[in-house]
């Protein structure tokens, strides 16, 4: 399978053109041969899916599929709310360590100011410590449960915890805030319109 050869390469992943369908009911969506159920449980909260996404390098390499949880008592709740969620990333290509690293630094600093930055300080270097590489088939996830932090986990497995309502906002904000990475991104995962949306693009 092919490596992402460079952080501005990893970057650019996340900037797609919109195809959009709808998806409803209970029934798992399944995108870019991976499969996300419709509903998952986390830290004592009951989370629906809420919209998905396929990430493609050029016209024909599926780089990632991706989810976006939402704490089912808290419907239509704002991305910058203090609520359960979750991202969950299929990973359908090898990604290093050092690439996811300097490619979630390059994407805050994108998104936030230097003040910003700063406040994340050593909460965010703890996460990107807990960083390892990703081969087709892994799935990461990030998962906000207020009053106990962001959890970074892979295959399931607890690799990171990061404390504070505002780290996650700030996090959680690259794909969801106000100055997403991109705007039908952000609609997508966050399932603006009837049902569930899923969001297939590319990069050229």
């Amino acid at each position: 399978m092919p490596s992402l050869a460079s952080t501005a390469a990893l970057a650019a992943l996340l900037l797609v053109l919109p195809a959009r369908a709808t998806a409803s009911g209970d029934a798992p969506v399944r995108i870019g041969g991976a499969a996300f159920p419709a509903w998952q449980d986390a830290g004592g909260a009951h989370l629906k899916l809420q919209g998905a996404g396929l990430f493609r390098w050029g016209w024909f390499v599926k780089v990632y599929a991706a989810a976006h949880y939402l704490d089912a008592a808290a419907p239509g709740a704002p991305p910058d709310a203090d609520v359960a969620r979750r991202l969950e990333i299929a990973c359908l290509v090898n990604v290093s360590a050092a690439e996811l690293a300097r490619a979630t630094e390059r994407l805050l600093a994108r998104a936030h100011g230097p003040e910003v930055m700063r406040s994340l300080g050593g909460r965010l270097a703890r996460l990107r410590a807990a960083y390892v590489g990703l081969r087709p088939g892994d799935r990461y996830a990030l998962t906000y449960t207020p009053g106990r932090g962001t959890e970074l986990s892979l295959n399931g497995r607890p690799l990171a915890r990061v404390e504070g309502a505002d780290f996650a906002r700030a996090f959680f904000s690259i794909w969801l805030g106000s100055r997403p990475v991109d705007g039908g991104l952000r609609d997508a995962l966050l399932g603006a319109g009837a049902g569930p949306a899923v969001r297939s693009g590319s990069r050229g």
